[in-house]
């Protein structure tokens, strides 16, 4: 008989595939060969921001959307959905995907930028009117090069957590079971995950012409008034009080991801180095967890 494969094993294998698909559309890339595109008239104040799940990225963009120039998505999913799922699933190969993605005239991308931000606009019930836009989608890390060719003028905050405290929050995370929480089913397959992930943006970081930042939990648990300024002046925020002012955050409209009520809370450093805790049952994947924790300084 044929070996069981389980649910979550089943969705890291989508995962892979489609993370095989950007793979060879941008690894296989020179670095000169990515190409820059030029602005278009009417450019969209942008923040991309990435990483991954439980890596402090909702605390982050409710502390920015704090700023009254400022205006988060909450992970809508409309880039996704809108963009890039048509993109990566609805071509033969890899290098179809390519052509229709350099191929776009600036017709077809000023309407697909139009889209965009109305669909945005609809969907968080506010609009942008010219202010910043934190486009947050965690697992948006792997997929950059694609909603940068419709947003090419975006920076990209990566926000980053020592992978192992990512990896345990992760695990013990409930959220409804889909492709991007199954992994979490198996301490090991979660750490293939967050590599799968993770490798790319250490790839990309070093090739795409967009400005990039990667704040880390660490030191916004630590003391959060420098690691925040720091955030503002790299997205062209002058500073206000109001990017630290919990009760505003708490007063907020609800928040969609299974963090909304840790962002609430004061911020402290009780959840950095949790995962000495449970370093025996980490065990089995500290090895794949290991070039991470050293590529991003925690080693």
């Amino acid at each position: 008989p044929r070996p069981r494969i389980h649910l979550h094993q089943r969705a890291t294998l989508i995962w892979a595939g489609v993370l095989l698909i950007i793979f060879l559309a941008v690894f296989f890339i020179a670095p000169d060969q990515l190409p820059t595109y030029k602005l278009p008239m009417v450019p969209i104040i942008v923040a991309l921001m990435a990483g991954f799940p439980r890596s402090g990225t909702t605390l982050l963009e409710q502390m920015i959307v704090g700023h009254p120039d400022a205006v988060g998505t909450d992970e809508t999913g409309i880039l996704g959905s809108q963009f890039i799922t048509p993109l990566v699933w609805q071509h033969e190969s890899a290098a179809a995907a390519l052509d229709e993605l350099r191929g776009f005239d600036d017709d077809q991308l000023a309407a697909g930028r139009e889209t965009y931000l109305h669909a945005t606009e609809q969907f968080i019930g506010d609009s942008v009117n010219g202010r910043l836009l934190i486009e947050k989608e965690p697992l948006m890390t792997a997929d950059l090069p694609l909603p940068l060719r419709l947003l090419p003028e975006a920076s990209i905050l990566m926000p980053l957590r020592d992978p192992r405290d990512v990896l345990v929050s992760y695990f013990f995370t409930m959220v409804p079971l889909n492709w991007n929480s199954a992994p979490a089913g198996d301490i090991v397959d979660a750490a293939h995950f967050y590599a799968d992930v993770m490798r790319h943006w250490l790839h990309l970081r070093d090739r795409l012409p967009s400005p990039w930042l990667e704040p880390k939990y660490e030191e916004l648990a630590a003391d959060p008034e420098p690691a925040t300024r720091k955030v503002a002046s790299f997205l062209g925020l002058s500073w206000d009080d109001a990017l630290l002012d919990r009760k505003q955050r708490s007063d907020r409209k609800a928040i969609r991801t299974p963090t909304y009520d840790d962002i609430t809370k004061p911020i402290t450093t009780r959840a950095v180095g949790r995962w000495k805790r449970y370093a025996a049952q980490l065990a089995p994947a500290l090895d794949i967890l290991e070039p991470y924790v050293d590529a991003f300084g925690y080693a």
